[in-house]
């Protein structure tokens, strides 16, 4: 008795490229936001407020920087962003990226107000870790 056997060609396996492109596309806009904002906070040139009790920050690669200049302007990195659209720029920041941490660099003559908010606002996206940049006094 013999039996027929059916033989199957096998195609080759596919991998589904949609998903592996938006990956890379999220890491390569994460990779471009972390090396923006480590260098923009040396570019800035902020008189920063005197504290005897500051301590080390986390490093610059787990942050993102928001610099208040005296004439009360916000820079996101070296990006000079209004007030309207920091909540979405923010908010846009968060999504992309796992960073969960914001330091404001507010210059001593800027507004107070404008530093509470922001970081009022940072704390409304998502940002739990906020922070206020200062420095040592000279001794």
């Amino acid at each position: 008795m013999s039996f027929a056997t059916q033989t199957r060609e096998r195609s080759a396996p596919v991998l589904p490229l949609a998903g592996m492109v938006d990956v890379l596309f999220l890491l390569l806009i994460f990779f471009m936001t972390a090396s923006v904002f480590r260098d923009a906070e040396l570019s800035m040139d902020v008189s920063l407020p005197t504290s005897e009790t500051a301590s080390a920050a986390v490093g610059p690669q787990d942050q993102v920087i928001i610099t208040v200049s005296d004439d009360n302007r916000i820079f996101l990195g070296e990006r000079e962003v209004s007030a309207e659209e920091l909540p979405e720029l923010l908010t846009q920041l968060k999504n992309v990226t796992a960073i969960d941490s914001l330091v404001v660099r507010a210059d001593q003559k800027a507004d107070w107000g404008l530093g509470v908010w922001i970081m009022d606002v940072a704390q409304q996206v998502g940002l739990d870790n906020v922070q206020a940049a200062t420095i040592r006094p000279a001794e």
